[in-house]
C-alpha cells in the first residue's frame, strides 16, 4: 500500500519504489490539467479517492474529508485555475478539498472560519474557495511545502498532535482515549522552540474553536512544524463551525475543564483549563475576552465576506455570551 501511494505524505516523509528513485531537484513530472479534466477528476474523487490506480500518482492524505494534492500555477491570472497532478513523487504545492453532498456549504464554511481567524489576529494556513465544475471547493496552500530560491519546491516535515504524543489516529478523540489538552500543552512546553508562542496560539485555536461552534478541534487537527532546525506550531487549518450540521456531535474533542460539550463551555471552564495545564489565569481570560470582542467586532461591522451566516450567526452568540458570562469572573 505504501509502494502505491507513499510518494506525497504529509510532511517530509516520501516513500517510493527502490526502482523508482526521487525527482531530481526542480525537474519532477508534472500533468497539466484542463478546465474539463479537473472537473471530471473532482467529480471521480468520492469513487477513486486521491486517484488511486493512476500511473504515477502515490498521493497519501490523511483524514475523513477527500482531499487532492495538486501543483499550482501561482503565476496565472488571478480569475484562473490552473492545476496539475505531480507526479513520480513531485512535491504538492497546494491541496483541493471538494465539498461533500453529505455537508452542504462546507467549503464556505471553512474559509469563513479562516478568514474570521486571519481577521482577528490567528496564523492560519492559505485558503480561498472556489466552484471547480459543479462542486464547491476549497484550495489551501500548504504550509509544509517552501520554494527555493531556484524554485524548487521543497519539503518540510511536520507532525500533528496525536503522532507527537504516540497516539494512532483512531485515538484522535479524547473521549476515545486520546489526548487532553493538558498533554497537549505539555508538547508545546517539552518540545516548542518557542513555548511562550506557541502556546499562546494554541490557547488561541482552543478560544476561537470554542466560539467558532466547532466541536472536532480533535487533536489531528493541530501539528508541529519541523523547519530550520525549529519546532513550531502549525498555522491553523481545518477550522470548521461543525454546528452548522444539527447531526454532528456536540461533544468536544477535547474537553475543556470539565467540560465536554460545545453547550457547557463558559469562562470558568477556561478558569478549570489554565489550573490543569499550568497556565496563568490572568492570561487566559485576558486572551478569551480579546478574542471574543475581535470576533464580534469583526462580525457586526462586516469585515469578512458573509460566505457563511450561520457560521457567523453562531460565532457572534457564542462570542457575546461568553462575554457576559466573564463579568464578574476574578
Amino acid at each position: 500500500m505504501l509502494v502505491r501511494i507513499g510518494g506525497e505524505c504529509a510532511g517530509a516523509v516520501s516513500l517510493l519504489p527502490e526502482d523508482l528513485p526521487s525527482p531530481p531537484p526542480g525537474k519532477g513530472r508534472l500533468r497539466w490539467l484542463d478546465d474539463g479534466e479537473l472537473a471530471a477528476i473532482i467529480e471521480q474523487l468520492p469513487q477513486r479517492p486521491l486517484m488511486a490506480g493512476e500511473e504515477g500518482l502515490r498521493l497519501s492524505l490523511a483524514g475523513a474529508q477527500i482531499k487532492l494534492p495538486v501543483v499550482l500555477d501561482t503565476n496565472a491570472p488571478a480569475d484562473a485555475l490552473r492545476v496539475a497532478l505531480p507526479l513520480d513523487g513531485t512535491p504538492s504545492t497546494h491541496i483541493i478539498k471538494p465539498e461533500s453532498p453529505r455537508f452542504p456549504r462546507l467549503a464556505a464554511n471553512e474559509a469563513w472560519c479562516l478568514a474570521l481567524a486571519r481577521n482577528i489576529g490567528l496564523r492560519t494556513a492559505e485558503a480561498r474557495p472556489v466552484t471547480i465544475g459543479h462542486t464547491p471547493c476549497l484550495i489551501v496552500k500548504r504550509y509544509d511545502r517552501e520554494t527555493s530560491a531556484s524554485g524548487e519546491v521543497l519539503r518540510l516535515h511536520q507532525e500533528d498532535f496525536c503522532q507527537a504524543l504516540g497516539f494512532p489516529p483512531s485515538r484522535k478523540y479524547q473521549q476515545e482515549g486520546g489526548p487532553s489538552l493538558r498533554e497537549c500543552f505539555a508538547l508545546l512546553r517539552e518540545w516548542s522552540s518557542a513555548p511562550v508562542l506557541d502556546i499562546r496560539d494554541f490557547l488561541d485555536s482552543v478560544i476561537f474553536a470554542t466560539l467558532t461552534g466547532n466541536a472536532d478541534a480533535h487533536a489531528k487537527n493541530f501539528s508541529i512544524l519541523h523547519a530550520d532546525n525549529k519546532r513550531r506550531m502549525t498555522p491553523l487549518y481545518d477550522q470548521v463551525c461543525t454546528q452548522a450540521w444539527p447531526e454532528l456531535s456536540k461533544t468536544l474533542s477535547m474537553k475543556i475543564g470539565s467540560a465536554g460539550s460545545l453547550a457547557e463551555v463558559s469562562p470558568e471552564h477556561f478558569k478549570q483549563l489554565s489550573a490543569e495545564a499550568k497556565l496563568g489565569w490572568p492570561m487566559v481570560r485576558e486572551r478569551l475576552a480579546q478574542l471574543c470582542q475581535k470576533a464580534s467586532a469583526a462580525i457586526r461591522s462586516d469585515e469578512i465576506p458573509a460566505t457563511s451566516p450561520i457560521a457567523a450567526e453562531t460565532t457572534l452568540t457564542r462570542a457575546e455570551r461568553m462575554l457576559r458570562l466573564m463579568d464578574g469572573l476574578k
